[in-house]
């Protein structure tokens, strides 16, 4: 299978908005002569903001067919760099939202590095690598189309998780995400284990996938 891959970052802005649907804003990663590569600010509300560039969209993650991508239309504003309103596009594009509180449920308040991932994306899936206080380092594979999900245990799974992962296995996680949209197939909790081994500390919570377990969707952890 033909696969064009984006690569860049997703910042997530939940809890700052409350939107009724999964998504995030995807930052491409640009040279500073790439067209679209200009400096921009996209604003949350009135106290939150993050730095991007003109050729960021938003991506939607509730379609079993695909991912939706959205265009944000940035405006010459009273900074000095063009200027989004994600607030006036999700109204623009009918999607219900509210105000969040700005801090997440330890407490801490919202910001752009916290809510940042580094991804890898194309229509049918996306794999993030995040980094965070109670995960470590974490990539996460999830398979959009319906199509596309591998099968473990004669059950199709949407997302699979890595925690605590060795520093620099990008590359590694990269060829088997791939590998595995190239080839959907079965797959066993024996291959994720020797996987989990070789990238992960190997903690028991350092492998899980998000399935369908009697007839609840939900994480599932597995036994590295």
């Amino acid at each position: 299978m033909q696969t064009q891959f984006n690569y860049g970052h997703t910042v997530c802005f939940y809890p700052v908005i409350d939107a009724d649907k999964m998504m995030e804003v995807f930052i491409p990663e640009l040279y500073p002569w790439e067209e679209g590569a200009e400096e921009t600010k996209v604003f949350l509300n009135d106290d939150y903001s993050f730095d991007a560039n003109r050729k960021s969209k938003l991506l939607f993650y509730e379609n079993r067919k695909s991912m939706r991508e959205i265009e944000l239309h940035f405006e010459r504003g009273y900074s000095d760099k063009p200027v989004a309103f994600l607030q006036k596009t999700l109204a623009e594009e009918g999607i219900s939202f509210g105000r969040g509180t700005g801090r997440g449920c330890d407490g801490t308040e919202w910001c752009q590095e916290d809510y940042t991932a580094e991804v890898m994306y194309c229509s049918d899936a996306l794999m993030d690598h995040s980094t965070g206080p109670y995960w470590g380092e974490q990539y996460q594979f999830g398979f959009i189309n319906k199509s596309c999900r591998p099968v473990l245990g004669g059950k199709r799974v949407r997302s699979i998780r890595f925690s605590h992962c060795m520093s620099g296995v990008w590359p590694e996680m990269e060829k088997w995400f791939t590998k595995l949209l190239d080839e959907p197939r079965t797959i066993d909790r024996h291959e994720l284990s020797v996987i989990a081994r070789e990238l992960t500390e190997g903690g028991p919570y350092d492998l899980a996938v998000f399935g369908k377990d009697r007839n609840i969707y939900d994480w599932i952890y597995l036994d590295v």
